[in-house]
């Protein structure tokens, strides 16, 4: 599988997912996906969350939305966020 390698500055307030298939792929007893847009849309909801409630919302919102169903593939997902650091954020000084 191809795929790019880069680097990129997370600022304190940047969140970012890593997610498997299963999780926009989890469906709901009427056989609808979580999807990429209900992914987003709780994402923008919770853009303010602690990494710990980011995750602990979004597992909570994918079993809500599936009725508590087990998933049928599995689901892993993790979220990091920026320290700071050596190079400045939006709004911080440069060390």
């Amino acid at each position: 599988i191809p795929f790019e390698e880069g680097k990129v500055l997370l600022c304190p307030d940047d969140k970012l997912l890593v997610y498997t298939d299963g999780l926009i792929e989890y469906e709901n007893k009427e056989g609808r996906q979580f999807s990429v847009e209900r992914l987003k849309a709780y994402a923008a909801s919770a853009a303010q969350a602690s990494v710990s409630e980011f995750v602990d919302g979004l597992h909570a919102r994918m079993l809500k939305f599936g009725g508590g169903r087990p998933p049928a593939d599995d689901v892993s997902f993790m979220c990091l966020t920026g320290l700071g650091g050596r190079r400045a954020c939006p709004g911080e000084d440069a060390d």
